[in-house]
């Protein structure tokens, strides 16, 4: 397995004995690698000066003698016990700022000539032969570090260049992050759990005990990351793409089943809730009972499409909208007009009970408004039941009814001249607020109408998705 290392550097990660230093080097070489701090009143080293005087000394100091890693380490020590051939890529982060940006102190902070050390040093390790770190490079923040939103896009760029193309292929990468400049440890740490994910490795070192340890934030971020992701999806009720995340397996059959169902696969979506574990038995059952009242129930069965034709809207698929909401309207004008009818409906007898009724005693009236009825000049053929023989029945018993369906028929000659149907033409939010005439809330008011009547009042998809988001959290 491919594994690859990313260290940032800070201004403590070498540190040499000052006495060493002097004995290897020279007492004036030596000390123009200190200065005194202002602030404490002690000497400190100087990054960019001292380091470069190091790199050009590596040499006389014999390779590493007295020149220690304290932070990054035991880092390695640890990554050896559990990867013992070492990396095969570390990147080392170092800043390399301009004068001007920078200032002079922060500019001889740098740790451009650090990374150069350290780079020295790591690449003389080996076991049996074989070096541990056979490809070592470093990468120079030039920016200016103080801005983490500039420092994370700065790292976004350099991600998609080649200089980091190992990443890409790594198995593994293990980001070491403790040293350096705030914005630069932060801004990596992000784009990397962003762009990498599960992958990534974090580690922090406890520099008193010298001992690294490895986090697990990665998986917490990355959690909270697909569980945002999650209820995205299942505010948009996209149950397709919630199913296929890494969440549990019982949050994984409850987005399988609300998808059948949204897709009107009942049956599937009854196999899909025998797949839940015992903790979820109430629902199921609960759940079971409403999709068989839905298959049994052609009323249930336009409750459940009002649902399906809401979650399409929210959606902004309207061309699916369309379709299903004019399909609800059709049901609407056939249940009202029905039950003004004395005899009960069947599909096949139709033509001859609805004669039946208007030839008896008692419905002149109706008869006559029926037989005057005409459609593009033709008079109305009752053959057949359909939304032009519900309205005309609507006419005569129910005007108001009637209103409200024929201020939504606009939508048939939208669904019929759109994909769903014959034609080619756009379905949008536009074509269908300038076919009905109205605005935003106007379409909001109609779907509130149309929900009641069709009896809708507790929409089963936010108790799905409600039992997600809790059994989700329950599985954390």
């Amino acid at each position: 397995m491919s594994q690859v290392a990313i260290i940032t550097i800070g201004t403590r990660d070498v540190a040499i004995e000052k006495n060493k230093l002097i004995e290897k080097i020279g007492g004036a070489d030596a000390q123009n690698c200190y200065r005194i701090n202002i602030s404490s009143g002690k000497e400190e080293f100087i990054p960019r000066q001292g380091g470069k005087i190091l790199v050009q000394n590596f040499l006389s100091l014999d390779k590493k003698e007295g020149i220690l890693l304290p932070i990054i380490e035991p880092f390695l020590k640890l990554s050896l016990l559990n990867h013992p051939q070492g990396f095969d890529k570390v990147y080392l982060i170092a800043t390399n700022q301009t004068l001007e940006d920078a200032g002079a102190r922060n500019w001889q902070n740098d740790t451009c000539y650090l990374a150069v050390l350290i780079q020295k040093m790591l690449s003389s390790r080996e076991k049996e032969g074989n070096k541990l770190y056979p490809k070592i490079e470093i990468i120079e923040v030039k920016e200016n570090v103080i801005y983490l939103d500039s420092i994370f896009s700065w790292f976004k760029r350099q991600f998609s260049s080649k200089k980091f193309a190992e990443l890409d292929t790594a198995d593994q990468i293990h980001l070491f992050n403790q040293g350096g400049i705030d914005a630069i440890n932060y801004g990596l740490m992000l784009l990397a759990l962003y762009t990498y994910g599960s992958k990534v490795n974090l580690y922090n070192v406890n520099e008193q005990l010298k001992v690294c340890t490895p986090l697990e934030f990665q998986e917490q971020f990355g959690y909270e990351q697909e569980k945002r992701q999650l209820f995205q999806s299942l505010d948009r009720c996209d149950y397709a793409s919630a199913k296929d995340m890494d969440i549990p397996d019982n949050v994984k059959h409850l987005c399988a089943y609300a998808e059948a169902r949204v897709n009107f696969d009942f049956d599937v979506a009854i196999q899909k809730l025998g797949l839940l574990d015992t903790s979820l038995r109430s629902f199921r059952d609960k759940a079971i009972g409403e999709i068989r009242q839905v298959q049994e129930d052609e009323q249930s069965l336009t409750l459940e499409l009002f649902w399906n034709a809401q979650i399409k809207l929210d959606m902004e698929a309207y061309v699916d909208f369309v379709q299903r909401y004019f399909r609800i309207v059709e049901q609407i004008a056939k249940d009202n007009a029905l039950k003004h009818l004395d005899f009960d409906f069947k599909f096949n007898t139709w033509h001859k009970d609805f004669s039946l009724y208007l030839d008896t005693p008692g419905n002149e009236s109706f008869k006559q408004h029926i037989n005057s009825q005409t459609i593009n000049g033709a008079s109305l053929d009752y053959k057949n039941a359909n939304i032009a023989v519900f309205s005309a029945i609507l006419s005569f018993f129910d005007p108001i009814m009637l209103d409200f369906i024929q201020s939504l028929k606009p939508l048939s000659q939208l669904r019929n001249q759109g994909i769903g149907a014959h034609g080619f033409e756009p379905i949008g939010k536009r074509q269908i607020l300038e076919k009905l005439k109205t605005d935003e809330q106007g379409l909001e008011k109609l779907m509130l109408e149309t929900g009641k009547l069709v009896g809708a009042t507790t929409n089963p998809f936010e108790q799905i998705n409600q039992a997600i988001k809790t059994n989700l959290v329950k599985n954390i």
